[in-house]
């Protein structure tokens, strides 16, 4: 591996190659034609973009703050079951498990940073959320 610096001597610029391990001269040259070695802001987009499919969200509570947040008061919302938002979360994600209880999905959407309006009917809790 090797890393292109950048040595300022009496406002005139040198590209210096600063050795880590062995390098080539091939390496050394691409250094000295002025080539950079790392990514500009369009490669890392352009990466971000390419990698969406690949990235997981492991955490329930973060699964949540994915697909749901606080309905405003202009909003028209809508009242959520626990049986609806498990199978929402299991169509949206592929790593959300499909066993997770109805009790440990009901403490995630209580988590505090949520603040999500709830009620307790005969058949349940249900939340009310909005869709993002």
């Amino acid at each position: 591996m090797y890393l292109c610096t950048i040595k300022v001597n009496k406002n005139q610029r040198h590209h210096q190659p600063t050795e880590t391990t062995r390098r080539s001269n091939g390496q050394q040259a691409f250094c000295l034609r002025g080539h950079h070695s790392w990514l500009d802001n369009a490669e890392i987009a352009t990466l971000i973009k390419e990698n969406e499919p690949y990235q997981k969200l492991n955490d329930l509570v973060e699964m949540i703050g994915e697909t749901f947040r606080k309905p405003k008061p202009t909003e028209h919302e809508r009242w959520w079951t626990l049986p609806e938002i498990h199978e929402l979360l299991k169509e949206r994600f592929t790593n959300y498990d499909p066993k997770t209880s109805y009790e440990k999905l009901g403490r995630a959407l209580s988590n505090q940073q949520f603040d999500f309006e709830s009620d307790r009917k005969t058949s349940g809790h249900v939340y009310k959320l909005m869709e993002k």
